[in-house]
């Protein structure tokens, strides 16, 4: 077979499922987001085979057998990697590349330059051992990292000096390829190592390929870190520091630094990636959506952590879509998850990724600490500021349950207490004031009509308790929807429009207003129904107390009992009431 470019191996990763593969060949089921089978690989009874098609791969719990598209039809079909190539993308329905690459130069300098990187970073990890490497070692082993760790992410050791110009020229690289893979600087008339004394972080991409490096300075003046410049086969933005090493790890979590993803994993958290020294970009939330639907973003407990958590849920935020997002989470003021893990130990960290926050309660909190939340200007600025935000999500749906999320949470915030009892009408009044008890009266109603109109599913838990407030027969509109709701079934938007097609659509303006949601507002539409049931059923035990005290003040008033003796009279009643 010809030539056959990395990008047209990318398209039919793209084109086909991996499920489809697998599944024209062994039964699948499914099973959460991923399919399970017995392993045609070896023999069982219990199912052990996994087929993801978020990652692409298969994996066999039972044998250990684990590949892509291009491995299963290879092993299970018996052929060689150009058959296999054939025959999937005659499956995806396009045709295989016969020509030498559309830029051979170009095709060839990349070939180059991870072969080149990778002899680098074998330079390094020698370096580490030899005495030369002494300092560096002594930082890892004061760091704990173990030697699996180390081979894991293949730690190495940046010498003093120019050696390793040497060293790569006799493995036949030249000094143009070296400046281009940003491994050397050229001064004048010479040629100096990019990385000197510095321990080295290889970063390596998703295929095993050593694409550049992060070195961290062990002494003498220099930033902390430096890390390779962009290549042709390193974008930084594009890439996650341990992304080579995620296979099928349940819970995705992003830590700041290398060392904190070297600590994770060793702690037991393997699915913990990081960006390469900068803040989220785009490309890399869509990398971290390909390995997890919500991935935890973990930040150290100071104020450099809460910036870059706040740039990364502002970047976020546009590209937030259904079952799509991220949950956050802050390290205790001054820890990262490495020096966490050392002083609390697993578990405490665990607790503490258990309890990440949500991006929209993140957000809120956010704009909340900007705001000035004292005055009612402030508030309306926070309201603008956080919806402006809001606003640059591009799913209407997710955009459209965030703007509801605000409602909800700033109805919550205006300190409103859902209503219980009307206190008034349980302290010693002097004596009756029908003008007020009328005005309360029809207000009460108001709020009952507004809660079965906004809730009618509660009607077939208060009916019995309706019929005992007589004065609601007097209204036609609760008639008619009286009539309606017994039938059952309605929503609350199909309930209003039958009433207004009735002639009724003059009475519910009344009901369903500012004034009724001023002083009732637990009867607003889209909140909690169980609070306005409850809350319905007080105001009905209210009235029938009203009327109980009504008829023993008109029966004592009567007798030859004293004004004072009859407000005692009645303030027992009252009393005997309340306990009930």
């Amino acid at each position: 077979m010809a030539f056959v470019p990395p990008e047209f191996l990318d398209e039919l990763r793209t084109r086909l499922n991996i499920s489809d593969i697998v599944g024209s060949k062994i039964q699948l089921n499914k099973h959460g987001n991923t399919f399970k089978a017995c392993c045609p690989f070896h023999n069982e009874k219990t199912p052990s085979f996994v087929v993801d098609d978020k990652r692409g791969n298969y994996h066999c719990f039972g044998c250990g057998e684990h590949g892509d598209i291009f491995s299963f039809t290879m092993k299970n079909d018996g052929v060689d990697f150009p058959t296999a190539i054939e025959r999937l993308a005659q499956q995806a329905g396009i045709a295989v590349p016969k020509t030498e690459p559309a830029n051979p130069e170009q095709y060839k300098k990349r070939t180059g330059l991870y072969e080149l990187m990778e002899q680098a970073c074998e330079y390094y990890q020698r370096a580490l051992n030899t005495p030369a490497g002494k300092a560096a070692r002594d930082y890892v082993n004061g760091r704990g990292i173990t030697p699996k760790a180390l081979a894991d992410f293949r730690l190495g050791y940046a010498p003093h000096g120019n050696d390793m110009i040497g060293f790569l020229e006799k493995k036949n690289f030249t000094k143009e390829q070296m400046l281009d893979a940003g491994l050397i600087r050229k001064k004048d008339n010479s040629h100096y190592c990019f990385f000197r004394n510095r321990l080295v972080f290889p970063v390596i991409d998703k295929r095993n390929r050593v694409v550049a490096f992060s070195c961290r300075l062990l002494d003498g003046d220099g930033p902390k870190y430096i890390n390779s410049q962009e290549t042709p086969i390193y974008t930084k933005g594009s890439m996650l520091y341990g992304a080579h090493l995620i296979k099928r790890e349940k819970d995705i979590y992003v830590a700041e630094g290398n060392v904190d993803v070297i600590a994770m994993h060793m702690a037991g958290f393997t699915g913990t990636v990081a960006p390469l020294g900068t803040a989220m970009t785009e490309n890399q939330i869509a990398e971290l959506w390909k390995m997890s639907n919500t991935p935890v973003l973990c930040f150290d407990g100071d104020s450099a952590g809460y910036k870059a958590a706040e740039r990364a849920i502002n970047r976020a935020l546009p590209m937030l879509k259904p079952d799509y997002s991220m949950n956050v989470v802050f390290m205790p003021t001054g820890e990262d998850p490495d020096t966490l893990i050392k002083k609390k130990g697993v578990t405490e960290m665990k607790k503490i990724l258990d309890g990440a926050k949500g991006l929209f309660d993140c957000l809120w909190n956010f704009e909340k600490e900007h705001s000035n939340m004292t005055t009612p200007e402030g508030k309306a600025g926070f309201e603008k500021s956080i919806k402006s935000k809001i606003f640059e999500i591009q799913d209407e749906a997710v955009k459209g349950y965030y703007l509801n999320a605000v409602k909800d949470k700033l109805f919550e915030t205006r300190s409103f207490k859902p209503f219980k009892k009307f206190d008034k009408f349980n302290k010693k009044q002097e004596g009756p004031k029908p003008k007020g008890i009328k005005q309360q009266r029809d207000a009460n109603l108001k709020a009952i009509m507004a809660s079965l109109l906004n809730y009618p599913d509660i009607f077939s838990s208060i009916e019995n308790d309706l019929l005992n407030v007589e004065v609601l027969s007097k209204s036609k509109l609760y008639s008619a929807t009286y009539m309606i709701l017994e039938e059952g079934g309605l929503s609350s938007e199909e309930l209003i429009e039958g009433l207004k097609s009735e002639g009724h659509a003059a009475a519910i303006s009344k009901v369903l207003n500012d004034e009724t949601y001023l002083h009732f507002q637990w009867c607003r539409p889209n909140l909690d129904k169980a609070i306005v049931q409850e809350n319905v059923e007080s105001i009905i035990q209210e009235i029938m107390k009203q009327k109980a005290d009504m008829k023993d003040s008109q029966y004592l008033r009567n007798t030859d009992l004293s004004e004072a003796d009859l407000q005692k009279l009645l303030e027992k009643k009252r009393e005997k009431l309340r306990k009930k």
